[in-house]
């Protein structure tokens, strides 16, 4: 939504005029090109934690029929981006239409925690580039 679509309901909000229905979902193209500029920003992405340079939680509608669930995971890379969906087998693991996402968080900082063999460790990286 545009800076003066927001100033604009905010003002028909505030005096009482009708609002035209609005949809809060992005459009495919917008979608992608979010997908893309995190790819850019953000770096590369993988699906194991250890080697994860980027972190994102996520959730869909269909999902949210059922129940509230979250996949966790590094964001795609740029060869994952499709026109309408992130691709299946890439860092996601499955493929995910657009228009079926409901929410991306992509947090400030991420942790990830190893244990087995080896002695237990964690680390603590950056979503945040500086």
């Amino acid at each position: 939504m545009a800076l003066t679509d927001v100033h604009t309901r905010r003002r028909r909000l505030r005096t009482g005029e009708e609002l035209e229905p609005h949809d809060p979902r992005l459009s495919d193209a917008e979608w992608r090109r979010f997908s893309l500029l995190c790819a850019d920003l953000l770096g590369p992405a993988d699906a194991l934690p250890q080697r994860r340079k980027s972190y994102c939680v996520f959730t869909c509608f269909n999902r949210l029929i059922m129940d509230v669930h979250y996949w966790a995971c590094g964001l795609p890379r740029k060869e994952d981006v499709c026109d309408g969906w992130i691709g299946d087998g890439a860092v996601w693991g499955q493929p995910f239409r657009f228009n079926d996402l409901a929410r991306i968080v992509i947090p400030r900082t991420f942790g990830t925690e190893y244990s087995g063999r080896m002695a237990a460790r964690s680390n603590i990286k950056s979503n945040i580039r500086t």
